[in-house]
């Protein structure tokens, strides 16, 4: 380990970029501002030194010396890092925090004001808790002591992407480093830290003291894996390849091997020598953008394997050709062949070159045929095009003996689709960069001789072994391999494996970064990665159509149907469930769908066994909302507490469970009945009841709508009456209730257990374990992922029950749509439904909730005209503007002819005003402001003003 003991910070800028900090602040006069006495080290968030952000160097403690300096309200200071993109540092610190203060910091990848990208982020927070946000929030937790200097570490890996937080030497959280605060993907850099005055949970006042930057050095021992790859293997698994150390590494250089749906090919072989007019060759360019060994290819090739001798695999001629102006030349800059190789189920041959061929940055072609014996019966070889002309230049062909009578024995542009649209070829190049020393080399390159008088022949080959000096197989650079570690989002996922392959799963869909290192018994190896792979398998897409819906004109008595359509575009099944609202007012819930993961090991004591009778609760003055008490109680209980003891976040384990409001009600619920025991342990009582409401995630809690401690009063019989009564429109929510323990920190001796049944009501209810106690774990079923055998959990919703008008209904309500297929939804508008019923516009929302995470919840507005003639008589003339309230259109319709169309707003000024001459017409909305406006529509009939709302 290096440590760099610089007095302040200095940037060395030569073969390697290297940060070196080390302050200690006793070079600096207390009283006067941190970043205007050294602004080429500190500045503030605003880089503006010596302003209100600067913090003031302080000699009221320190940890070594006199000085640190004290960030309090209003300061926010920065220390660049260097943007360093490798190695492997140690950014730590000291931090006192006095008594009644909390404190704060984050680390960046970036450093550029508002637009900064965070790395990672440490609360000292109000009353000794911690918490750490490192790759997701809430990483982790932990506790402090007031008024005493704290070591900080920050341990940052960039070659392996792998970051650690620790607090006086313990190790909190550990992450992939480029996933940043909250898991998502950012840069793989060290920019800055930030020391800031965070006061959400109080008043901020802490110091910093001996800043270091040290270089912990591990460049890596030996040779590391070359060539990493992956793909996705049967929708959840990937699966890593790579070489051994020593092997030609080989990137992806050029990549043009998609036909893009082209079937056709140009002949390209190379025969014996009686067939020579017949050799014909093709040849496509590509660009270098520096200096590269090309070391292997690819081509998508087919031929007629039935002609004699031709079985595979195959051996490709390859030449290299200068760029003349967009056309190849004729005499090639070097020639060589594949190996033998075997095409794969798209017909794609990949093959190394015999003899590598290193080239300087610049635009090329590529020449190649596949090798071929005529034999008796008629066979070509057959280039697949490219239904493209990748740098606007299409291929080119040539057939030197003109066998086939073209007469185009010199390069020519003869690469068309059937229709005569020129096209390219497929194929690509890998190689590695190329150093001064391989161009150099290419001046003693020795071409391959290609066979243009190919005849078959037998090779006697005699070997012999020399056992002598002969070193062991797996010592590699003079080392011995034990293996190699495989490392998935920063953590190590397998270990000293001999295999040169290694399958992950099964996954969930999304992205994951990897590395590879070889293990030699003196350390590890630099690694050979990143690469990032995605899973998208079971993933849905909803398209759901149209955005809006028009019920047109219904008479009472009567009904009507429309539809509406929900389409999957994705690879996972689609699940959706449809509400109806009438009230513009109510306030629709939608969250991110939740994705179960697999449970922890440890679950079993999760349960409690008490036994005893069912309950006998039974409703007092109060209107019965929703009801799980008949739900076959199984006399067991699962532990659902909150312990503040450990934080004010991430301190719940605790159960919830669901219910629906259905369409046509809103709820006010006033009351919540739950039922439940202490353990043998439990001695002391809590100090109230955690209740929380929560929206659907379809399928598990998502977004908290409220929360509140209740008063302690039984343990076991749970009235507990809200503070404030939460209003509910149509939808689901779940609800959760918990023993809340003040200063509780473990389940010994404050442990309360929920009833739960063997019936389940809607969704199975779940279970979250925030503070690790049985291995932590997300939103998790309790049959289905945690293999318990009850299904739902005691509570009893009371309050005040408020009909709407629900006019109309769903068949189906929910369903499930395959990948690529879409089903029709139909809507059966029923004026029966309405509560007072005239003859108005009457206007609602239908709300789709799906499980795809970027449509969780879709609305159409939906207005239908209300008539009360009948069949037979003279249809009423009606005119509908909707939705009301509109956001960003306003769509307007009658059942005639539109004439003429005006808008004013509440001071008489006219907005809008056109010629219309159409049934139907949409006016955008988006550039009006909030307010109220007089929509007036002009028909055969006469006039007519509606008012809208426009928010």
């Amino acid at each position: 380990m290096k440590k760099l003991t610089l007095l302040v910070l200095s940037l060395f800028v030569g073969f390697g970029l290297m940060a070196q900090i080390s302050d200690d602040f006793e070079s600096y006069t207390a009283g006067m501002r941190l970043a205007e006495q050294n602004p080429t080290v500190w500045t503030t968030w605003s880089n503006a030194p010596g302003g209100s952000e600067d913090p003031f160097v302080s000699d009221d403690v320190a940890n070594s010396g006199v000085n640190s300096f004290v960030v309090e309200a209003g300061n926010d200071c920065v220390l660049p890092l260097g943007d360093l993109t490798t190695g492997n540092y140690n950014f730590t610190f000291k931090i006192y925090v006095p008594a009644g203060f909390t404190g704060y910091y984050n680390v960046l990848h970036m450093f550029d004001g508002a637009a900064s990208e965070w790395g990672t982020q440490v609360y000292f927070g109000a009353n000794g808790a911690g918490l750490v946000d490192g790759g997701e929030a809430g990483a982790g937790s932990f506790t402090y002591a007031y008024d005493t200097w704290i070591t900080v570490e920050n341990k940052i890996n960039l070659t392996f992407d792998q970051a650690t937080v620790a607090i006086d030497g313990v190790d909190l959280v550990t992450w992939q480093w480029s996933m940043g605060t909250f898991g998502d993907p950012g840069l793989n850099q060290l920019g800055a830290a930030n020391f800031y005055a965070w006061d959400e949970e109080g008043t901020p006042k802490f110091y910093i003291d001996d800043v270091e930057l040290i270089d912990l050095g591990g460049g890596g021992v030996g040779e590391p894996p070359v060539n990493l790859m992956g793909e996705v293997i049967d929708d959840f698994y990937i699966e890593l390849n790579w070489d051994e150390p020593g092997a030609s590494q080989s990137e992806l250089l050029w990549d043009q091997i998609d036909p893009l749906d082209e079937s056709y090919g140009k002949s390209a072989q190379d025969f014996e020598a009686a067939y020579d007019v017949y050799d014909a060759e093709v040849a496509s360019d590509f660009v270098l953008t520096e200096a590269a060994e090309l070391n292997k290819v690819a081509f998508r090739f087919f031929y007629n394997a039935n002609g004699a001798g031709n079985v595979d695999p195959r051996v490709f001629n390859v030449a290299i050709f200068p760029d003349e102006s967009g056309v190849p030349g004729e005499t090639a800059l070097y020639s060589t062949t594949t190996v033998e190789a075997a095409p794969d189920e798209n017909n794609v041959f990949t093959g190394e070159l015999v003899d590598p061929i290193s080239l300087d940055a610049g635009t090329y072609w590529i020449g190649f045929s596949i090798q071929l014996e005529y034999g008796t019966i008629e066979i070509q070889g057959y280039a697949n095009q490219r239904a493209a002309t990748d740098n606007d230049t299409p291929g080119y062909w040539r057939n030197p003996g003109d066998g086939f009578g073209s007469g185009f024995t010199t390069w020519t542009q003869d690469i068309a689709s059937e229709g005569g649209v020129p096209e390219d070829l497929c194929f690509a190049v890998y190689g590695a960069p190329a150093t001064a020393k391989d161009l150099a080399n290419m001046n003693d390159f020795n071409n391959v001789v290609v066979e243009k008088n190919f005849q078959a022949a037998d090779l006697a080959v005699t070997t012999s072994a020399k056992t002598d000096n002969v070193a062991p197989a797996n010592l590699k650079g003079g080392r011995e391999l034990l293996g190699y570690n495989v490392y998935r989002g920063g953590e190590v996922i397998a270990e000293e494996i001999s295999a040169t392959t290694y399958l992950d799963g099964e996954l969930e869909p999304g992205a994951y970064t990897y590395l590879v290192t070889a293990v030699y018994t003196e350390g590890e190896s630099e690694p050979a990665g990143p690469i990032t792979i995605e899973i998208t398998a079971g993933v849905p897409v909803a398209n759901i159509t149209p955005n809006v819906l028009s019920g047109g004109l219904v008479y009472f008595g009567q009904t009507a149907e429309k539809q509406f359509n929900v389409a999957n575009d994705g690879n996972g099944d689609l699940m959706y469930e449809v509400f109806a609202s009438y009230n513009s007012d109510a306030k629709v819930y939608a969250s991110k769908p939740h994705t179960f993961t697999k449970a922890p090991e440890g679950i079993a004591n999760l349960v409690s066994a008490k036994g005893g009778e069912a309950s006998n609760y039974v409703t007092e003055g109060r209107e019965l909302l929703w009801d799980n008490a008949d739900i076959d109680l199984s006399g067991s209980g699962l532990v659902s507490g909150g312990y503040g003891g450990l934080g004010a976040t991430d301190n719940l384990v605790n159960a919830a469970d669901d219910f629906m409001v259905p369409s046509g009600e809103e709820w006010m619920v006033e009351f919540v009945h739950t039922e439940g025991f202490p353990d043998a342990s439990t001695v002391d009582p809590p100090t109230g009841f955690g209740l929380k409401f929560y929206a659907d995630a379809f399928g598990a809690p998502g977004d908290v709508i409220y929360e509140e401690i209740v008063p302690w009063t039984d343990y076991e019989s749970q009235d507990l009456v809200l503070a404030m009564p939460q209003t509910f429109a149509a939808g689901r929510y779940w609800v959760t209730v918990y023993a809340w323990y003040e200063d509780g920190t473990a389940l010994d001796g404050s442990r309360w257990n929920w009833y739960m049944g063997n019936t389940g009501i809607e969704n199975e209810a779940v279970l979250q374990d925030q503070p690790g106690f049985f291995g932590g774990m997300d939103w998790t079923q309790i049959n289905a992922g945690l293999g318990l055998g009850e299904k739902s959990m005691f509570f009893v919703l009371e309050g005040t029950k408020t009909m709407t008008d629900n006019w109309m209904s769903f068949d189906p309500m929910a369903g499930t749509v395959l990948p690529l297929e879409d089903t029709d939804v139909t809507v059966t508008i029923d004026p029966m439904g309405i509560l007072n019923p005239a003859n108005i516009q009457y206007s609602g929302t239908i709300m789709i909730y799906t499980n795809d995470s970027d449509l969780p919840v879709k609305n159409i507005p939906i207005a239908m005209q209300l008539t009360s003639v009948g069949i037979g008589e003279e249809e009423a003339t009606y005119v509908m503007v909707y939705p009301n309230p509109a956001t960003s259109v306003m769509n307007i319709q009658a059942n005639e002819n539109i004439k003429n169309i005006r808008v004013m707003n509440l001071a008489g000024q006219t907005v809008v005003s056109t010629a219309v001459d159409a049934e139907r017409y949409q006016i955008n909305a988006s550039d009006f402001d909030a307010g109220i406006y007089f929509v007036q529509i002009e028909t055969d009939n006469g006039i007519t003003t509606q008012k809208i709302t426009v928010q």
